[in-house]
């Protein structure tokens, strides 16, 4: 199954969605880092080696965000146990730990951030997800 669903930006990131993804706190314009080592100039990112390397390989999930608008993502179920979506939830954010300290900034302190506010969220969600889908549920 594949669900199309939109985000809307919750107060706590409207600063930074607003600051586009491409500049810091001072407007001043970011480079940005890939996990492989190259740099994008196209709104879409190259996908993964494992994706051109193994035939089995399959994208499970696409984030889109635009300063002040609702984020949208794409998601494919593919695992029976939806559990599984906890273990990739921990290893994007250590992902992009990782790519923010290619930045300058510690590894440790930005995983303590996105705990933060994913607990503030899970705890007190903002609102909800809009299935963009166009599927009937069953």
């Amino acid at each position: 199954m594949i669900l199309v669903v939109e985000r809307r930006p919750t107060q706590r990131t409207v600063l930074r969605l607003l600051q586009g993804p491409d500049e810091d706190a001072a407007g001043k314009e970011r480079t940005t880092h890939l996990m492989f080592g190259k740099k994008k100039h196209s709104q879409e990112l190259d996908p993964p080696p494992i994706a051109r390397q193994s035939p089995e390989a399959v994208e499970v999930l696409r984030v889109w965000a635009e300063p002040g608008s609702p984020q949208q993502l794409t998601v494919r179920t593919i695992w029976k146990d939806p559990g599984a979506w906890g273990l990739l939830l921990v290893d994007v954010a250590r992902h992009v730990a990782l790519a923010y300290e290619r930045e300058g900034q510690s590894s440790a302190g930005v995983l303590q951030r996105i705990r933060e506010l994913f607990d503030a969220e899970w705890d007190a969600p903002t609102d909800g997800p809009q299935d963009l889908s166009g599927e009937k549920r069953p």
